[in-house]
C-alpha cells in the first residue's frame, strides 16, 4: 500500500452500486480510504458489499496466500472502511471527493449531479 501524508484523501463517495461504482469502492478501500457506496436500495447494497468483499478477498489472497488468519483480518480491516446508504445526502455530505458511477444516460447524470451539488461539502 502506498504511503500516505496528511493532505491525502480519507473519505470518498461512490454513487452507484453497479460493476463500475464496486470496483471504485474496491480500489479506495484497499488505498485504506473511507468509502460510502451509495445505492438505489437496500438489496442493492448488500449485493454491492459481496461484490466487493469477494474483490478484496481476491485482490489480498495474492498478497497473503498461505495465512488464512492474517487474510481474514486484513480482509475485515479493510471491509470496515466501508458503509453503505441509499441516502444521497447521507453519503455525500462529508465525502472530500464524490465519484457517481451510474447509468450512461446525460440526463440521469445531469439530474444526479444537480443533487449531488446540493449536499456536498463546499
Amino acid at each position: 500500500m502506498p504511503s500516505r501524508t496528511s493532505s491525502s484523501i480519507n473519505h470518498i463517495a461512490v454513487v452507484g452500486s453497479g460493476l463500475m461504482g464496486t470496483g471504485i469502492a474496491q480500489i479506495g478501500l484497499e488505498a485504506g480510504i473511507h468509502v460510502v457506496l451509495v445505492g438505489r436500495s437496500e438489496e442493492k447494497c448488500q449485493k454491492a458489499v459481496a461484490t466487493i468483499r469477494m474483490g478484496v478477498t481476491r485482490a489480498t489472497k495474492k498478497r497473503i496466500p498461505d495465512n488464512q488468519e492474517a487474510l481474514t483480518e486484513k480482509v475485515n480491516n479493510l471491509m470496515s472502511l466501508l458503509t453503505t446508504t441509499t441516502s444521497l445526502e447521507q453519503g455525500v455530505s462529508n465525502a472530500e471527493v464524490v465519484l457517481e458511477a451510474v447509468i450512461e444516460n446525460l440526463k440521469v447524470k445531469q439530474n444526479l449531479l444537480e443533487e449531488i451539488e446540493q449536499f456536498a461539502r463546499k
